[in-house]
């Protein structure tokens, strides 16, 4: 699959959305609880996010959510999640989805984006600092509580009952 015919854009419409959240199941594994909702990710749109995805045609192959935040008098982006299909991964798409964010942060005059991710994830250390270059501000001990095993296959990896230990980027 040549990477030029993934198109990013914005995710506009209920079905869209609702693969965002298909794709949250597949990709993390976690319980309902902890999916973030269509009416999550409509809101954050209302409120100056938006979530991108990545496109083979009109199937949704993966998608970053972004919010507006605010520090002080200073408006900047934090993205929320993303996620890219498991068949698409090691392919490219979630650097360029991360890229487009970046893109359209910085023309929204946004001076940062800031996110975490998991330590103990090797792929994410890799991709956050040697693919996308991001800084470590800070670290989070159990940040969301009570972590689950990301998927079956890394149960492995990350046993479920783990706290949720965070590493906070921004680029």
């Amino acid at each position: 699959m040549p990477m030029a015919d993934i198109v990013i854009r914005e995710c506009a419409t209920i079905d869209e959305l609702d693969s965002c959240i298909r794709l949250q199941r597949e990709v993390f594994g976690l319980p309902d609880l902890e999916i973030s909702p269509r009416r999550h990710l409509i809101v954050s749109r209302q409120a100056g996010g938006w979530t991108l995805g990545a496109f083979l045609s009109e199937r949704l192959v993966g998608f970053v959510h972004h919010l507006a935040a605010i520090r002080g008098n200073e408006i900047f982006g934090y993205s929320h999640m993303m996620a890219v299909d498991p068949g698409f991964q090691n392919q490219g798409v979630g650097a360029r989805l991360k890229w487009s964010q970046r893109e359209r942060a910085i023309q929204e005059g946004r001076s940062f984006i800031k996110w975490t991710w998991d330590p103990m994830q090797a792929r994410n250390a890799h991709f956050n600092l040697n693919r996308l270059g991001v800084k470590v501000g800070n670290y989070a001990v159990n940040f969301y509580g009570t972590d689950y095993a990301t998927s079956p296959a890394l149960a492995y990896v990350q046993p479920a009952s783990i706290d949720s230990d965070r590493l906070f980027a921004s680029w």
